[in-house]
């Protein structure tokens, strides 16, 4: 499982990376993409609305690159409802399906999960990877290195030596 964040410039930066190694998991593991989030919705965690409101709508994966640049390059605030509108216009996303899902009890209960993983696994940084529901890894070499280092933990139960 990876927990990032639309404002983390590591983040998009590893976007092919992760897709990368969501194709070499072994048989039966999957790679699950989750916000970062916490009780405040404080720094990145802002943007987890966002992101839970586009998961439930079914549509995260499609505007996840519009969403980075959006708030890394273009310094949009998407927190910022005004900011926000003005996004879901230009990617063509409907305002009034996009406040009828974030009001939704589906995306009161995504955030909920979010800050629940961010807060078990104590998560404070993104990129973080949560191996096994056992290990948090957060990147301390280049791809592919560190997805060799990620696939041990899940191969043979134990992480490699540095």
């Amino acid at each position: 499982m990876e927990v990032f964040s639309y404002g983390c410039h590591y983040c998009e930066m590893n976007e092919a990376n992760i897709a990368g190694l969501g194709k070499m998991l072994p048989a039966g593991a999957r790679l699950i993409q989750l916000h970062i989030n916490n009780e405040e919705q404080a720094g990145l965690a802002a943007f987890a609305p966002l992101f839970a409101t586009l998961t439930v709508m079914g549509i995260e994966a499609q505007h996840r690159s519009a969403a980075y640049r959006a708030i890394i390059e273009e310094n949009n605030n998407l927190a910022d409802k005004n900011h926000l509108n003005l996004w879901l216009k230009a990617n063509g996303i409907d305002q009034a399906e996009y406040d009828k899902a974030h009001d939704s009890e589906q995306v009161k209960a995504l955030l909920a999960y979010l800050t629940s993983v961010s807060r078990y696994y104590r998560v404070n940084a993104t990129p973080s990877f949560i191996v096994n529901r056992k290990w948090l890894a957060v990147q301390d070499r280049e791809f592919p290195a560190f997805n060799k280092q990620l696939l041990s933990l899940l191969q043979d139960d134990k992480p490699l030596e540095p």
